[in-house]
């Protein structure tokens, strides 16, 4: 038996391959992490799930690991309603043919040229990004300044310029973005801002999704791998899900001993 993620079920189970079916199984998290696990567990694909049944147009690990970082993202309450999104970049060109459908790029990225990112569609609840990810989640080639939609749905996040940029300086080829209350509270609390401990970086309010904040949050990424948003939120680079939930939860637990202190 192995542990299984049934995206379009919402639940955990045991697979049987010799009774052909699974068994109910409560959901374990790290102890130590407090990671909803899903690595080293095979994702059963059924016909239901939507986008599943052309696999050989989807890069099956990739979209596993957006998933694994929704699940998690859900669980800890980062990404209430549309809040929060998520990137990988693929560490290979995808072979599939380029879609007819593109979406101009916010910023001119030439060091992403070639590449293929997935990225989570704008208003996605990370519920769909679990649940319907071909609906949710948007494979997309970058060429010239546009998107080319290969597979999945568009458009793109709101967040797109912070993702790309940061992606560009290939400290890592995953990124997620998170709305903690943790943030919030330290922002209100210290609204001038303040240096943090940990080697978290921070930068100051610019307007969701603009420019001035992805041009600020590259900066801050030169030094540090997590950056708190004052009044919005935090963006985490890394080489792995795990990796970028390890430095959130850190990040969460730093300010909650400043709001605590």
């Amino acid at each position: 038996m192995i542990g299984a993620y049934m995206p379009y079920a919402s639940s955990w189970c045991l697979w049987d391959s010799s009774a052909g079916g699974c068994t109910p199984s409560r959901r374990s998290r790290d102890p130590d992490l407090n990671i909803t696990p899903m690595k080293n567990a095979k994702l059963l694909f059924h016909a239901r799930c939507s986008g599943y049944d052309r696999m050989e147009t989807v890069p099956r690990n990739e979209v596993l690991q957006m998933q694994e970082a929704a699940l998690n993202l859900r669980d800890h309450g980062w990404a209430k309603g549309s809040s929060g999104n998520i990137s990988i970049r693929l560490s290979t060109p995808f072979s599939g043919d380029p879609g007819k459908l593109y979406y101009n790029a916010p910023l001119k990225v030439p060091e992403l040229e070639g590449s293929h990112i997935l990225i989570t569609r704008a208003g996605s609840t990370m519920e769909e990004v679990i649940g319907d990810p071909e609906g949710s989640i948007g494979l997309f080639g970058y060429h010239e300044g546009k998107l080319d939609l290969v597979w999945g749905s568009g458009p793109p996040t709101s967040e797109l310029s912070s993702h790309l940029l940061i992606l560009s300086m290939k400290k890592g080829n995953v990124v997620m973005h998170c709305h903690m209350d943790a943030v919030l509270r330290f922002s209100s609390n210290h609204p001038g801002g303040r240096t943090l401990p940990g080697g978290f970086g921070s930068v100051g309010w610019f307007e969701p999704g603009s420019p001035e904040l992805a041009f600020a949050t590259m900066n801050a990424m030169k030094e540090h791998n997590t950056v708190l948003w004052m009044g919005h939120g935090a963006i985490s680079c890394a080489g792995s899900v795990d990796e970028c939930i390890g430095n959130l939860l850190e990040l969460e637990r730093e300010l909650e001993e400043i709001l605590d202190g």
